[in-house]
């Protein structure tokens, strides 16, 4: 019971928090939040939310800070407890501590990334990267991991930290991989991602791939990557809308040990989809609309149903083991047996905690200028106040990195 009413607490409090974020209201969310109001097991949460709206706030150090606190944790939790295991197996999934999906796991790396570059800090954006690569190349092999356990903004946002290290054979490595996890998802490839293959393979001499490159791409108007340098690049970052709530719904599952159904609660996602916007880039006379590099909220969708089979084979044995319980206590005392079957019903819920502060799609926009002063243009953000009238000067080869948060449309 005691449970049942922890999971129930972390389930309002941070329905008051993502409302508060639907609305834009992004200080009065984090204020909410508190710092006390999460449980232990609750805790990797509560810090990967304040971080992210840390960082929507552009206090980029802080919100590493707590990023950094969430990656140590996740780590420690990777090898749970035996107790928590046993809790989990026999009351419900939602009893562990929270380590974040592995798709989450990658995206700590990314924002700290991507703080790290507004702090002018590139080489500390890499070792992030490096990270991640890491995970995505262990997790590979790793069978048992259950999840998402990729994601295609990673890669891509590796490609830019390193063409900002001037490690072009990495960057196509990276940019590579992003087009290969869209080409394989069906899912179309934006102009940028053309570009920088075209640009890349071209530097690096490798015809055979440029040409077959060339000849699906069609694209005409690519830079080299000589010419690339000698002017300076602007990419935006933008970060729109909200990943939807994950939620619980239950269902009939047949038990051959019982030989009746069974109720069982999974979670799910609705099958409301956030409404996609793009954003411009204006720099000087050059004009970008952002392109979508990854859907945070399919990948969520993705990661769920992956793990659903493993997720109602626990549940499925889990109700049938309190069902037994029940039946074996109601022999000597019809009571007991009835109380033993109520705790089983009410504690059996599905674990629905998540990153919920997370965008609903990644887009990027990225144009050429020459260098020197521009006149820097990003209409239409909210809450955050608009980059709409801000002056910024580019050295020959720099490529500057703008990062934004829009939540409300």
């Amino acid at each position: 019971m005691v449970s049942l009413t922890a999971c129930a607490t972390f389930a309002f409090k941070h329905g008051v928090v993502y409302e508060a974020l639907a609305h834009g209201q992004i200080e009065q969310a984090l204020a909410s939040m508190g710092s006390e109001s999460y449980s232990g097991r609750d805790r990797v949460v509560y810090q990967l939310d304040k971080a992210m709206m840390l960082a929507m706030l552009g206090q980029y150090a802080q919100s590493n800070t707590v990023f950094e606190s969430a990656k140590q944790a996740m780590q420690q939790l990777s090898a749970t407890s035996i107790t928590e295991n046993i809790t989990a197996v026999t009351i419900n999934e939602a009893t562990r501590s929270y380590a974040g999906q592995p798709y989450e796991q990658l995206l700590v790396h990314a924002y700290k990334a991507l703080n790290y570059l507004a702090l002018d800090d590139p080489n500390a954006a890499r070792v992030e990267i490096l990270q991640a690569d890491v995970k995505m190349r262990e997790w590979a092999a790793a069978q048992e991991l259950e999840g998402i356990k990729a994601s295609t903004f990673v890669r891509y946002l590796a490609g830019i930290v390193y063409e900002i290290n001037q490690e072009w054979s990495d960057a196509l490595i990276a940019y590579r991989k992003a087009y290969q996890t869209l080409h394989e998802n069906a899912t179309g490839i934006p102009d940028f991602l053309k570009k920088d293959l075209l640009r890349l393979t071209a530097a690096q001499g490798l015809d055979d791939e440029h040409q077959k490159f060339a000849r699906q791409f069609n694209v005409e108007d690519w830079l080299t990557l000589a010419e690339v340098r000698e002017q300076a690049q602007v990419i935006l970052i933008h970060h729109q809308g909200l990943v939807s709530r994950i939620q619980q719904h239950s269902v009939l599952h047949f038990s051959p040990e019982l030989n009746y159904s069974v109720r069982i609660s999974t979670p799910y996602y609705p099958t409301y989809l956030p409404y996609v916007w793009g954003a411009e880039l204006h720099v000087g006379s050059s004009r970008s609309i952002s392109s979508v590099i990854e859907s945070i909220d399919q990948l969520a969708r993705d990661n769920v149903s992956a793990r659903l089979p493993g997720i109602t084979l626990r549940t499925v044995a889990r109700v049938v083991a309190k069902k037994t319980a029940a039946k074996e206590a109601g022999k000597d005392n019809s009571l007991a047996g009835l109380l033993v079957d109520f705790a089983g019903i009410v504690t059996e819920i599905a674990d629905t905690r998540s990153w919920s502060s997370l965008p609903a799609t990644i887009q990027v926009a990225r144009v050429v200028v020459p260098s020197g002063e521009h006149r820097l243009m990003i209409p239409g953000q909210r809450p955050i106040e608009a980059i709409d009238a801000q002056r910024i000067s580019l050295r020959p080869g720099q490529i500057k990195v703008i990062s934004i948060h829009e939540v409300v449309h």
